[in-house]
């Protein structure tokens, strides 16, 4: 019975401290587990931001860098000072600015800023030119009829009214326009004499003003002459 009873004893020592063997083993696992997931989490690599720049931390050095680490090409705008930015500046107007050349103004009479384009036809071909297209045609007739502004000889030139020779029937002694020959010279003109005659350029007093109207004269000068409603013509002496 004595046996028996610490056989007893003995079997429920050894199995309480299997018991508690085993939990202190079970507890220094679970501890190795917690410290390993620890070691885990705090040598995980560094996030990206929202902004996708790199959190590396770049060491710093005491020696100051021997180049630039931006040449001055790649700054920024905001890097330049303003008063740097005026050529830039001057540089881009300049650039807007489109250069316009125009062509020397050639055969044409300029009144009030209007353009009436002429043909130096002479007496042959005068009349036929300007009824081919009695709005827009001009053309000289009597006088020299090559037109210079600088050969100190008088020009004839004719047009139909009330279309492109209306201007004449407006014109009053002392108005001025610009007449261009075909090198492109010009010269202002003012007028000196107005004078209406029938077909015969005789004027309403008898007189004949034929030479006048159509000799090329020895003076520089334009006569303009377009028709009247009364059969007349209306005659514009300009010097």
């Amino acid at each position: 019975m004595k046996k028996i009873t610490l056989l007893m004893l003995y079997t429920v020592v050894v199995s309480i401290f299997t018991v508690l063997l085993v939990e202190n083993i079970t507890s220094i696992k679970v501890k190795e587990v917690k410290n390993s997931k620890i070691k885990k989490l705090q040598t995980r690599p560094p996030e990206l931001s929202q902004s996708c720049e790199s959190k590396e931390v770049v060491p710093s050095t005491s020696e100051e860098p021997t180049e630039p680490l931006l040449s001055s090409d790649n700054r920024s705008s905001d890097d330049v000072p303003l008063d740097n930015l005026a050529p830039f500046e001057n540089a881009l107007e300049s650039a807007e600015q489109v250069e316009v050349t125009t062509e020397p103004l050639k055969q044409v009479i300029v009144v009030g800023g209007v353009h009436y384009y002429y043909k130096d036809t002479g007496q042959a071909t005068g009349q036929d030119w300007i009824d081919q297209d009695p709005t827009a045609n001009v053309g000289t007739w009597g006088g020299q009829a090559v037109n210079s502004v600088s050969d100190n000889l008088s020009t004839h030139f004719i047009g139909h009214n009330p279309t492109v020779f209306y201007f004449v029937t407006q014109l009053l002694v002392g108005h001025q326009f610009e007449v261009y020959d075909a090198t492109g010279q010009g010269k202002v003109y003012t007028v000196m004499r107005l004078l209406d005659v029938d077909i015969n350029a005789i004027s309403k007093d008898g007189q004949n003003h034929w030479s006048a109207i159509t000799g090329a004269g020895n003076k520089e000068q334009v006569v303009l002459q377009t028709c009247l409603e009364n059969g007349y013509n209306r005659i514009v002496f300009a010097e």
